[in-house]
């Protein structure tokens, strides 16, 4: 309130989180990611949102503190991927 801050999206996702010992490494499956510019309805039991990303795509996010270990290296070897920087608030405020 102080700084004029604002809500101007909501975000909205389904995620799936694994987690590795080994380096901290953390492995999320993020989908179904939809936003809507009405964030004054947050509480609404059913606001309303438009997909950010078609149905059967989905973000796969690796993230470890020190290196990847080399099974889990050579998995998202074989995954055929594009990959790119991604934020799903970013996506949801281009949309609008």
């Amino acid at each position: 309130m102080t700084g004029g801050y604002l809500p101007k999206t909501i975000v909205e996702y389904r995620r799936i989180a694994y987690k590795y010992p080994v380096s901290d490494t953390r492995v999320t499956f993020d989908s179904g990611t939809s936003a809507s510019y009405f964030p004054q309805n947050f509480f609404d039991p059913e606001p309303s949102f438009i997909p950010l990303i078609p149905g059967d795509q989905g973000v796969l996010e690796v993230k470890y503190d020190h290196f990847l270990v080399g099974t889990i290296k050579h998995v998202l070897s074989l995954i055929d991927s594009s990959p790119n920087a991604n934020s799903k608030y970013a996506q949801s405020r281009l949309y609008y």
